[in-house]
């Protein structure tokens, strides 16, 4: 039975430097106008969450593994996890390495800001496709994103415990062993 309501969540890190969640905060505004008629005549209502990942402690709680992520029900709705180095400036570590922002996969072709059809569709879908989603760990991407400005290969120590999966530390740094290297 299809659910009543679309639960939409916006995840995103800076959608006033990076181009890719500025553009699809746009997209997924024209798409849920677009959506939301044909989901009232099959009585579901929509609600949108837009968040704003500011440190690492709100990427793990929120399970944000890439940005920008939407989700539909806590579902996320790329179907895969792509990405590609960002040249926003906003998009840069501590240390000023670019990190890899969210793309989306479409009918063949990759897009840095996912199409409206895309999102209406997903939006319609009665059951959107899972992504696995890891909720224990910060993937190392935002781990280095969130750092202090350590070298590029260690977390910063307010996330060194959630840099990686244990099975992936292989080394570490600082006098205190307090960051990670992870694989």
């Amino acid at each position: 039975m299809e659910s009543s309501h679309r639960h939409i969540e916006f995840l995103f890190i800076d959608r006033d430097g990076c181009g890719r969640c500025s553009g699809t905060e746009e997209h997924l505004l024209a798409a849920i106008d677009q959506a939301r008629e044909e989901l009232a005549t099959r009585g579901v209502t929509t609600s949108l969450e837009s968040v704003h990942v500011t440190d690492a402690q709100t990427a793990m709680e929120r399970r944000l593994i890439s940005s920008p992520t939407v989700r539909v029900n806590g579902r996320d709705i790329a179907g895969a996890l792509l990405e590609s180095q960002c040249e926003a400036d906003s998009c840069k570590c501590g240390d000023g390495t670019p990190i890899d922002c969210r793309v989306w996969e479409w009918k063949g072709r990759t897009y840095d800001v996912p199409p409206v059809e895309m999102l209406v569709v997903r939006i319609l879908e009665p059951t959107v496709p899972a992504l696995s989603e890891r909720d224990d760990v910060l993937p190392q991407n935002l781990a280095r994103y969130f750092s202090d400005g350590d070298d590029a290969g260690c977390c910063a120590p307010t996330v060194a415990a959630t840099c990686c999966a244990p099975a992936d530390k292989v080394a570490c740094c600082g006098d205190e062993g307090d960051a990670c290297s992870c694989k």
